[in-house]
């Protein structure tokens, strides 16, 4: 009994709680050495989480790049054949983006809107604008150029 009692005492003394026998026991374990300690564990654990995260980001825009990027050579190709079409010249040959919103499809789904403007020549020193508008990948509306009016 004597032997209990001078054992909790020790525990009680000791700033672990634990007693003798347990601090030699847990001495040579890595938990006794501080490898297990939150303090050292926690930077690796925020520079994990900080790597993932910044993948997770990087999984989430490469798919909206590539999407952007295919619906921009899209609205170049779609003014493109509505200039010809209309017997004008695109001017710079370039389309650019001028809106980004939300809207539904045929479908029901939330998909994006892009608005895009393109400038055309129907003379040569003239510069007119036209618009186009896909939603997803197709087509919603194309303002189409005027046609060239043959010089008299």
């Amino acid at each position: 009994m004597a032997a209990i009692e001078r054992n909790r005492a020790s525990c009680r003394n000791h700033p672990s709680g634990r007693s003798a026998r347990e601090r030699r026991r847990y001495s040579n374990s890595r938990s006794a050495r501080g490898l297990l300690n939150r303090s050292y564990r926690r930077p690796k654990l925020r520079v994990m989480t900080s790597t993932l995260i910044l993948l997770l980001l990087i999984a989430a825009i490469v798919p909206f790049w590539m999407a952007s990027r295919d619906a921009s050579e899209r609205a170049v190709r779609l003014a493109r054949e509505a200039c010809s079409r209309a017997g004008v010249q695109l001017l710079d040959h370039s389309v650019a983006l001028h809106g980004l919103g939300l809207a539904r499809g045929r479908d029901g789904w939330l998909r994006l809107r892009r608005r895009y403007q393109f400038e055309y020549s129907t003379i040569g020193h003239d510069r007119q604008r036209g618009s186009l508008a896909l939603l997803g990948g197709e087509l919603l509306w194309i303002t189409e150029p005027e046609r060239a009016s043959s010089p008299s």
